[in-house]
């Protein structure tokens, strides 16, 4: 009996889940899409797509809002101011130079003797009162949108009268030119305290004026943070301050003083959105 011994010849088969970066495999593998490696069989890629080269460097998903901010920060800006105080019924008050049109002049000030007949000026076609203590040393405060045509605004007090007018004119950009709350009050003992007032507005600027008898000495306004326009220490003491506002509720600013006879007013201003 002859036995016959068949030699067969060995061949190594293919390992599956070997990286295929050319898209080629040995037979009978082929390059999976899905996984990008080679595989008995080529399934796709979760969701009908398959991997693209240089998928890692594609954004994904970036996000559009990322550059924008989102609570932008909204103010308004000093850009110019001055005093001036006489003893006569009518005061001239010049800004350094022209206005910028569109932006918003305020007035803060008073005639001793009696409430301001009216106040002009400025390019502003209308001036508008918004606040007025009358009752000692008397204070004022006005604003009006200029058109930029004029840098001179005029007190307009009682006639024949011989009692000091004072004012501060100032000039602010980013205001809507609206008013969001006012108020004022009078008093013969420190502080003075022209009473709280409630903002709407999420952004305001509020102005603090007090008009008073000298010698005086006022101090720092509180609460917050409250930055000094500048006063008038002549015949008649004025203080004038400002903030900015980020949030509405209530503000009720006092300041200290040492005369005792004073009028005092605020007045909130709405930030242009």
């Amino acid at each position: 009996m002859a036995l016959v011994m068949v030699a067969a010849c060995y061949a190594p088969h293919p390992q599956a889940g070997a990286p295929c970066p050319t898209g080629q495999c040995p037979d009978p593998l082929v390059c999976s899409p899905a996984t990008g490696t080679c595989e008995l069989t080529a399934t796709d890629a979760p969701g009908g797509d398959a991997p693209q080269p240089h998928d890692d460097a594609r954004p994904v998903d970036a996000a559009r809002d990322s550059a924008v901010p989102i609570d932008a920060a909204l103010t308004a800006t000093l850009v110019q101011q001055q005093v001036a105080h006489a003893d006569q019924g009518t005061l001239l008050v010049t800004l350094p130079a022209l206005p910028a049109a569109g932006n918003v002049l305020v007035m803060i000030g008073a005639d001793e003797h009696a409430p301001l007949t009216n106040v002009t000026g400025g390019g502003v076609p209308t001036w508008t009162l918004i606040a007025r203590s009358n009752d000692y040393t008397n204070v004022e405060i006005w604003y009006g949108v200029t058109d930029g045509s004029s840098a001179t605004v005029t007190l307009h007090g009682p006639l024949a009268d011989t009692h000091p007018i004072f004012a501060n004119v100032s000039e602010w950009s980013g205001l809507a030119g609206t008013v969001d709350a006012s108020r004022f009050n009078s008093g013969l003992a420190t502080p003075a305290d022209p009473l709280a007032i409630t903002t709407t507005h999420a952004h305001d600027l509020v102005l603090l004026g007090v008009g008073d008898l000298t010698p005086n000495t006022f101090g720092i306004p509180g609460p917050g943070a409250w930055t000094a326009l500048t006063p008038i220490d002549a015949d008649i003491s004025l203080g004038a301050w400002f903030r900015i506002v980020s949030v509405a509720g209530t503000v009720h600013p006092t300041v200290s003083e040492t005369e005792g006879d004073w009028d005092a007013a605020v007045a909130a201003l709405a930030i242009a959105p």
